[in-house]
């Protein structure tokens, strides 16, 4: 079993996922049970691919092929009165930003659903944590032309559980590049919705065409140390007894320090 780096409540790694290759599911590698589905793919869209340290990944056809991982309370982090901390990282290779494509999501539009990320035409990008029953939502986007098609990135987006934009944070390769503040209406916290969690696709819109891989949800605010190790390379593990920087949760307010552990 893959060894991740700490506080993932899942993780989707085709590069890593010699179960799953070659067929309709993709597993989780932290073995929480919480695997995902090619929903309209086709055995065929797993493809070998070795750039960034990748074995494989997955193929999406930007038209109806998306990744879904049925609905998990493990996946909501706002309870409609306070927020907590949570993070999301994903390996993505876009080979059009045209349909402004929804890399990941739970959520079905903008304001229904939970949090979503996704690249605009101009080759900027976004986070939004949404409030459903205020029609509302929070979000740090990036400039334009933060991201380039046919080239893989690895994007993570943080969110502290403030409840502003502010403790929504955006990286690129390992580095930080928010830029703006992407607000609507009054926010006040996430709520829990049956909305899966959906790779290349908000919902049934928004398709990404291109590739992924090492897909990660965190309960914590991941720390720039381990944001470096996500970047390094695709389905990155820990050396074997290697000491590991392990980001401790935090409510609305708090602070997330890094304490040593043992893998």
């Amino acid at each position: 079993m893959p060894t991740g780096i700490g506080n993932e409540v899942a993780w989707w790694c085709p590069s890593l996922d010699d179960t799953g290759n070659g067929t309709l599911t993709f597993y989780d590698q932290i073995a929480s049970g919480i695997d995902g589905s090619l929903d309209n793919g086709e055995t065929g869209d797993w493809v070998a691919d070795t750039t960034s340290g990748g074995i494989r990944c997955i193929t999406l056809d930007g038209t109806n092929e998306r990744g879904l991982i049925v609905d998990d309370n493990r996946f909501t982090f706002g309870n409609g009165t306070t927020d907590s901390a949570f993070s999301v990282s994903i390996w993505v290779y876009a080979t059009s930003f045209a349909a402004n494509p929804c890399v990941i999501s739970k959520a079905a539009s903008a304001t229904s659903g939970e949090w979503h990320m996704i690249i605009g035409s101009l080759g900027d990008w976004l986070f939004r944590c949404s409030d459903l029953s205020a029609t509302a939502f929070i979000g740090r986007r990036t400039a334009t032309g933060s991201v380039a098609i046919n080239t893989w990135y690895n994007l993570v987006a943080t969110y502290s559980g403030s409840g502003a934009a502010s403790g929504i944070k955006l990286y690129r390769n390992g580095t930080q590049v928010d830029t703006l503040d992407d607000n609507s209406g009054t926010y006040v916290a996430m709520e829990n919705t049956t909305q899966p969690v959906t790779i290349g696709a908000r919902g049934a819109a928004l398709y990404t065409p291109g590739r992924w891989d090492d897909c990660r949800i965190f309960n914590v605010v991941v720390s720039g140390a381990n944001i470096t190790l996500l970047a390094s390379a695709r389905g990155y593990q820990p050396a074997s007894g290697a000491f590991l920087l392990l980001d401790t949760p935090m409510m609305r307010g708090g602070f997330s320090p890094m304490v040593g552990g043992i893998s």
